[in-house]
């Protein structure tokens, strides 16, 4: 093939991939369009992301709060349960629509899963120069990309959008070390530092992204570097100095921004690792036995568990090229290490082995091709010079033809999205309802200036995360008041207060009140606040210790709200 022939097919996967991943995307439209911040983790994350448009570091739960101790990883203010990076990938999509939406938060978290696939059939096409080696990247991204765990952390049905993030720095660390195996291990002992140095930031990124669940692409690296100078040379200082350079920069930057909640939040991946951490303790083999089988291949499982064994077989041949052995042992051995890391943890979810998915489909892919072997069969082909000819004339038309099917699917999803937008939203669950409650407080100009107090059932400390994201306004329920306030902290930091209450519900006091679709929102000045607060909480107070017995005798998924004295007295 001429040499434009192979950039130009390499396109063509990119077309065909961008191609799937619109179609594939837009069938989930109806679940990204929900008005659902799904249990704690799409909460706090939603929250955080939507708080860095209006402070942009450090990431923040409450940009506004009224109580700056840090406490619960929910609560804040501060954010560092899980390094703050994946919480950046919806700032521009934010900036771009012009306001907060759920449905563009999931979708920014879409998009990276678009330069995942993309970023994968890159490198290795840039590091084998091979057509059937990046068309095998290209099937295994496809296949990955419909996985169904794949579209549960997009809608919100898994959570963890930070293991979206964690995939993308694993393939672009996986390229790197890629770049850097290139050369035999002779030229390898002359790399240049600046690629060295390059390759030791890359490498940091995933540990920046996940802590200790991104190490394996350093670790990968670094073990490497030392087997091919057999000793810790100015080389390998060189990467080493950078990657931790880098880290220190991240985590220190993270630490000068609250040192209390840094050193509360940064061993909770060592609790995760260790036990049960949280009920998430699982047997040894559930990997393999459970989430594998149930949460990703379903019934693929056993066309997967053989096509990893035909992978060994083939990686172990002594006919296979150099590179496709780079290729196979580098994509399947970190899997495995992946695996039997997380295997051997006691703590166990479906996204641990997100990171290394994507390279175990490649693993199987690219060894179902090699068995084939197609690059003999191409290159008797090739031999006829009218064959060579008319390839020429096919591979443009090609071309031409999936710049068209993308360019009309890129204008089919834009419109559906602008449809789904577009039509009214029947808000049905009392989730959604928060939701549209805290979208209408936005229209009224709420915000972070403000003070959301409330009381509406007992999921109140939900409602407190919708008014948190789409406002940045400071939410808290009126259980949390009646452990205690700063009366003159109220009044210094918040121009008004708001009650939000049900509309059955006459208010003692007299204030503004503005009828909601779903709720009633009563506003108050600050400067009222006192006789107004003091009037609702004994409206309450048999709510409160009903509330309060409750969390104490099923410790529900609220019960952080209850002070640990109280909640586990007797």
């Amino acid at each position: 093939m001429h040499k434009y022939q192979k950039p130009i097919v390499v396109v063509i996967l990119c077309l065909i991939f961008t191609t799937y991943f619109l179609y594939n995307t837009k069938s989930d439209l109806p679940l990204i369009f929900q008005k659902d911040l799904r249990a704690h983790d799409e909460s706090s994350n939603s929250v955080v992301a939507a708080n860095v448009t209006r402070k942009f570091f450090p990431p923040m739960v409450r940009v506004n709060p009224l109580n700056e101790k840090s406490g619960n990883w929910m609560e804040g203010p501060f954010w560092q349960h899980i390094p703050p990076l994946f919480a950046y990938v919806p700032y521009l999509f934010f900036q771009l629509d012009g306001q907060i939406t759920i449905e563009v938060k999931r979708l920014s978290y879409a998009f990276i899963t678009l330069l995942i696939g993309l970023l994968f059939i890159f490198c290795v096409y840039r590091f084998r120069k091979s057509l059937w080696a990046t068309v095998a990247a290209a099937i295994a991204a496809i296949f990955w990309i419909n996985t169904p765990f794949t579209h549960e952390l997009i809608t919100g049905y898994a959570f963890g959008v930070s293991d979206i993030v964690l995939a993308l720095t694993v393939v672009g660390g996986f390229g790197v070390i890629l770049w850097y195996l290139a050369g035999e291990s002779e030229e390898r002992l002359d790399y240049p530092f600046w690629k060295l140095i390059l390759v030791g930031l890359v490498v940091a990124l995933p540990i920046m992204t996940k802590n200790l669940l991104g190490a394996i692409p350093a670790t990968t690296f670094f073990g490497l570097l030392i087997y091919d100078h057999k000793k810790i040379s100015g080389q390998i200082w060189f990467a080493i100095l950078s990657f931790l350079g880098l880290l220190v920069v991240s985590y220190g930057s993270l630490y000068l921004s609250s040192p209390q909640t840094f050193k509360q939040e940064i061993i909770v991946p060592i609790f995760h690792a260790a036990s049960g951490y949280e009920g998430w303790g699982r047997p040894w083999h559930w990997y393999l036995t459970n989430y594998l089988p149930q949460r990703y291949l379903f019934g693929w499982t056993w066309v997967y568990y053989l096509g990893l064994i035909l992978g060994l077989v083939i990686s172990k041949q002594k006919t296979v090229n150099r590179h496709d052995k780079v290729l196979l042992w580098l994509s399947g051995g970190w899997f495995a290490w992946n695996l039997a890391a997380i295997s051997l943890s006691a703590a166990k979810i479906p996204n641990f082995i997100y990171q290394s998915y994507l390279l175990s489909l490649f693993f199987i892919v690219y060894s179902v091709v090699l068995a084939c072997h197609p690059e003999r069969l191409a290159k008797d082909l090739l031999q006829d010079q009218i064959i060579r000819v008319r390839l020429r004339t096919t591979i443009i038309t090609i071309l031409f033809v999936f710049i068209l099917v993308t360019g009309y699917e890129v204008i089919r999803f834009a419109s559906q999205f602008q449809a789904q937008r577009a039509q009214a939203y029947d808000y049905q669950s009392e989730h959604e309802k928060f939701y549209g409650s805290a979208e209408i407080m936005s229209g009224l100009g709420v915000n972070e200036q403000d003070l959301v107090i409330i009381r509406v059932s007992d999921n109140d400390c939900w409602f407190r995360y919708y008014v948190l994201f789409l406002t940045g306004t400071e939410s808290k329920t009126l259980l949390e008041m009646h452990f205690g306030y700063d009366l003159n902290k109220i009044k210094q930091k918040y121009n008004n207060i708001y009650f939000v209450i049900n509309k059955s519900e006459q208010f003692a006091m007299t204030g503004v009140r503005i009828e909601l679709a779903d709720y009633s929102l009563i506003m108050f000045d600050p400067s009222d606040i006192e006789q107004a607060l003091t009037q609702f909480l004994k409206q309450h107070e048999l709510d409160i210790q009903q509330d309060i017995e409750r969390m104490k005798k099923d410790k529900t998924s609220c019960q952080w709200l209850v002070p640990d004295e109280i909640l586990n007295a007797p």
